[in-house]
Order: structure tokens, then C-alpha cells, then sequence
């Protein structure tokens, strides 16, 4: 079979414009701050708070281009491989999946050594966790592997 990737967060960004807004945003928090610390001659560092505003917008725009429509869920010949967060990537192979349970919004492998690996969907769109789970079933009955 093929391999199968599909993004888990596509819905965190709406629009493919938004890390501009947040840096266009960023820009005029940034000039606002000068401007009030520079025109308020009684309080000129009221100014720090929209400064400061524009740089947490400049990062979010940053962190959303960047990191946010990197995450993602993967199945070919040998594993599953899903990366769920910037630290948090895991790689089962098909060997080591003795059953997949499909829960609602969840997806639990029980591993031949007894454990337990728990996928959350919870922030994933509906219409991709329905993809998700049709995949699975297909790799699963070809591998031979028992769902429940």
C-alpha cells in the first residue's frame, strides 16, 4: 500500500494569511508603544505594555508559520509514525501492535510488551479523524493486526 500522511492541526489555522495578521498586528503594537511612551510625558512607559503585546503577536505569527501545520499522522509498509506536538513524536512498528482499540476521538495501541499508547484526535477535524480511522482499519486488516 501506499503511504498515507495527513496534517493533524489544519484547523489551527484558518486562513493561510493569518501568520500576517499577527505580524502586521505585531508591527502597529509595536509603533503604538513608542508612540504612547514617546507623546505621555506624565506615565512614558505605558508604552512597555503595547510594545510588549506586539512582540507576543510577532512570536504567535512566528510559532504559526513555523510549527503549527507541521504535525502530523503517517502509515506505510513498516510503521505508524505521528508527530503530535514540537517534542512529542512516536513510531510503532506494525511488529510491535499486537490490537488497536478506536475510540471516539482516540485511538489506543496495545503493544506486544503489554503497554499502552494512547493517540488523542481530540483537536483534529472531524472530517480527518473519519480519514484517519478508515486508513487504520485498512493497514490493520492487511497487516493482520485485531481491532476492536
Amino acid at each position: 500500500m501506499e503511504t498515507f500522511r495527513i496534517y493533524l492541526n489544519p484547523t489551527m489555522r484558518k486562513h493561510k494569511l493569518s501568520p500576517y495578521y499577527f505580524t502586521l498586528l505585531g508591527v502597529i503594537y509595536i509603533v503604538l508603544g513608542f508612540m504612547s511612551s514617546f507623546l505621555d510625558t506624565k506615565f512614558p512607559s505605558s508604552g512597555l505594555v503595547w510594545i510588549l503585546g506586539g512582540i507576543l503577536f510577532l512570536i504567535g505569527g512566528y510559532y504559526q508559520t513555523n510549527y503549527s501545520s507541521k504535525y502530523f499522522f503517517e502509515l506505510n509498509e513498516s510503521s505508524i509514525l505521528i508527530k503530535q506536538s514540537m517534542y512529542k513524536t512516536q513510531n510503532f512498528s506494525w511488529e510491535k501492535i499486537k490490537t488497536i482499540h478506536i475510540q471516539p476521538i482516540a485511538i489506543e495501541f496495545s503493544l506486544n510488551d503489554n503497554s499502552k499508547e494512547i493517540l488523542s484526535l481530540g483537536n483534529v477535524g472531524y472530517s480527518n479523524v473519519i480519514e484517519i480511522k478508515q486508513k487504520l482499519k485498512d493497514y490493520a486488516s492487511l497487516k493482520d493486526i485485531e481491532l476492536s
